[in-house]
């Protein structure tokens, strides 16, 4: 299975595992840490994932780029963009909703997506997925 993660921070490295087994992950770069990931170099430190990622792109099974190119390649998408808090504590969703978005516009076909972040939070809800008669 292609499997896109856009955001490569750590919600969205921690999910690239998968690419040690017969999947190919392509994870888009959507900040300057994610650009330090995609040259092999962690801005964080979790156990063991530095090797994991240094083997999975070594066998050409883990690839950074846009997030256009992550919706082309991707049959399952994982948002794990960030979710700084706002001032009154509640998450702010709008880099998951502006994703949504453009995947809505620009993916072709069957797409399952999966919105993932290390922030609990009870406002789920309010992210409806798009459909694509309100996009177009």
């Amino acid at each position: 299975m292609k499997i896109s993660v856009i955001g490569a921070g750590y919600v969205g490295l921690t999910t690239q595992p998968a690419s040690r087994t017969w999947h190919e992950v392509f994870a888009a770069r959507t900040t300057a840490k994610a650009c330090q990931a995609a040259k092999g170099e962690l801005p964080f430190f979790e156990p063991h994932l530095e090797p994991m990622v240094q083997k999975s792109r070594a066998a050409g099974k883990l690839k950074f780029g846009s997030t256009e190119e992550a919706i082309d390649r991707g049959q399952c998408i994982f948002i794990c963009v960030g979710t700084p808090p706002l001032e009154n504590g509640d998450a702010d969703l709008s880099a998951i909703e502006r994703v949504a978005k453009t995947i809505a516009k620009r993916g072709h076909g069957y797409r399952l997506v999966i919105e993932k972040r290390h922030r609990t939070c009870t406002d789920c809800k309010s992210v409806e997925p798009p459909s694509r008669s309100a996009q177009k």
